[in-house]
């Protein structure tokens, strides 16, 4: 599990020390959201970034922007990674080609275009 502690040294690795706390390119829940494209979200349930995930999901939808959100239920961070042996990251993979496939109005399998 990604640990609070983790998030602090990725993030100071990531700004290098620097106060871009308010910063919208450093923290997207600053920006201004308005006419973003619609929106897949990926949410595992026990995760430390789970609340900001939240957070953001309602900021994109008050901006108008359309969103779909998914929580997985006991995944945790990076859960995705684990494809190839647990059943929820496949299921969470076919959840989002899903809704690329729905969005962007493209045929199911086999069906090239």
């Amino acid at each position: 599990m990604l640990t609070a502690e983790e998030v602090d040294y990725f993030w100071d690795h990531y700004t290098g020390g620097a106060d871009v706390s308010n910063d919208p390119l450093a923290t997207p829940l600053h920006a201004r959201l308005e006419g973003l494209p619609p929106t897949c979200m990926t949410i595992p349930e026990c995760d430390v970034l789970t609340e900001q995930s939240h957070e953001m999901a309602s900021r994109l939808r008050a901006a108008g922007v359309d969103v779909a959100m998914t929580v997985y239920a006991g995944a945790t961070h990076s859960f995705i990674e684990a494809v190839s042996i647990a059943p929820l990251a496949d299921r969470a993979i076919a959840d989002g080609a899903r809704w690329l496939r729905n969005t962007l109005g493209v045929g199911g399998a086999g069906e090239s275009g």
